[in-house]
């Protein structure tokens, strides 16, 4: 343990803070009182123990009964700031001494703050691209219904077709009413640009408590999936190798969802063929990450097993629909890898109930994190081990990898655990570090 600090033969794991050199940030103070009855002592002085090179306080002591107890109402909020990059991590002691006296290097130490090494932050850049799907898919299927006690046999087309930023659905079923049949919808990519417009800020926030730097590309690229007109989903006989890929993995349509296989390979299949789609019209390589936005809904699907997609964002995961008492399992975003080689995200369902943080969460996932939950196993994708450092039970968190649990699907504060920190740091791949 960096800096250990005892008191009364009780180990405390010092608070580990990051600041910006040239920031401020705001602590709010509570003492833990260790004797009974609690000390009550006006003639205690309490002060931070630092050096000056490095912080500054807005008031750096204070009588020992300004600070509430624990367990009482309010705290004691003062502001520190760092005026200096610190090329390590720097502790902050807090001594004791009475009120008359001088301080002097041996006065009782009651606890200790670390702050951590700040002299290098890394950029992160991030280009969004917006998917455009062109031309029609269809699939016709024949069906029995039971009708005045005899089975009838019906051919059924459905097809959903991309325009102008439309989208047209069609169901000739006998099972489907009549204002179902032909549906025309706007595509969802405007409803990703406002998400990523309104978030910048809160995106930005999660990510610099490990001194990385939300660097967003205001100009969207574009990528257009071409289709041809009445083709055939779920098939693969497209010349383009990109439209080939995400064709191969569509199992059926609705008028709000494209639906793909469930199966981790599948879903990394479909947004394989959104990098080569990519990759063939911007031939550069760039430092970041690619964030596709997609123009309808994509749904993967298994009907049966209840299982989760290592690369996935389960943020939807109690939003099932029943189907013959089976459950689909609707999730919003994917990205590439688990490892820092990953570079590419889909953001996949939007809806009411869409997580804000879901964006962070898939960025992380490129810059080397699991899930808090994930066990040691290996990665259907890569074939490596997916080795955790620490397995917490899901849902338990307020961490930005674990998933909300159903009763709490909008947690009230995330955060990274600082040995997240150092893991993202490391991506070489995708982040600029930048000497401060």
């Amino acid at each position: 343990m960096e800096n250990p600090f005892s008191l009364r033969g009780k180990d405390y794991y010092c608070s580990f803070l990051n600041v910006f050199p040239n920031k401020k940030i705001k602590l709010s103070l509570v003492r833990e009182n260790l004797i009974n009855p609690p000390l009550d002592n006006s003639d205690i002085v309490i002060y931070f123990d630092y050096e000056e090179n490095y912080f500054e306080f807005s008031s750096s002591e204070f009588n020992f009964t300004e600070i509430p107890s624990e367990g009482d109402s309010g705290y004691k909020e003062i502001e520190l700031t760092c005026i200096s990059p610190l090329t390590k991590n720097t502790e902050i002691k807090i001594k004791i001494r009475e009120k008359d006296d001088p301080k002097r290097e041996d006065d009782p130490e009651v606890g200790k703050l670390m702050v951590m090494k700040n002299d290098i932050q890394y950029k992160l850049n991030v280009r969004f691209v917006e998917v455009e799907f062109k031309g029609s898919l269809f699939k016709k299927h024949n069906i029995k219904i039971r009708e005045n006690e005899e089975d009838k046999e019906y051919h059924i087309k459905t097809s959903l077709s991309f325009s102008n930023g439309k989208i047209k659905y069609k169901n000739n079923s006998p099972n489907v009413l009549d204002k179902e049949k032909k549906v025309i919808t706007e595509t969802t990519i405007e409803n990703w640009k406002d998400y990523v417009k309104d978030n910048k800020q809160l995106f930005k926030n999660l990510l610099q408590q490990s001194f990385i730097i939300y660097n967003p590309n205001e100009n969207y690229r574009k990528i257009t999936i071409d289709f041809g007109e009445n083709r055939e989903y779920g098939t693969t006989d497209f010349e383009n190798k990109g439209v080939n890929k995400i064709n191969s993995t569509i199992v059926s349509i609705e008028k709000n969802f494209i639906n793909i296989k469930y199966d981790d390979k599948e879903i990394m299949n479909f947004l394989s063929g959104l990098i080569d789609s990519y990759k063939e019209t911007y031939k550069e390589e760039e430092k970041g990450v690619i964030v596709f936005l997609l123009p309808i809904n994509i749904k993967p699907i298994k009907v049966g097993e209840n299982k989760y997609l290592n690369n996935a964002t389960n943020i939807s995961i109690f939003w099932e629909e029943n189907r013959k008492e089976q459950k689909v399992i609707i999730y919003d975003a994917f990205s590439d890898s688990l490892f820092k080689e990953g570079k590419y995200i889909m953001l996949v369902n939007n809806h009411i109930d869409f997580i804000k943080s879901t964006l962070i969460h898939e960025i992380a996932h490129t810059l080397g994190l699991f899930h808090p939950f994930q066990k040691r196993e290996i990665d259907p994708i890569t074939n490596r081990i997916l080795d955790p450092i620490f397995i917490f039970e899901e849902y338990k968190t307020d961490n930005i990898m674990d998933y909300p649990s159903e009763t709490n699907r909008i947690k009230k504060q995330e955060s990274f655990f600082k040995w997240q920190w150092k893991i993202m740091q490391n991506d070489d791949i995708d982040l600029i570090p930048e000497k401060l």
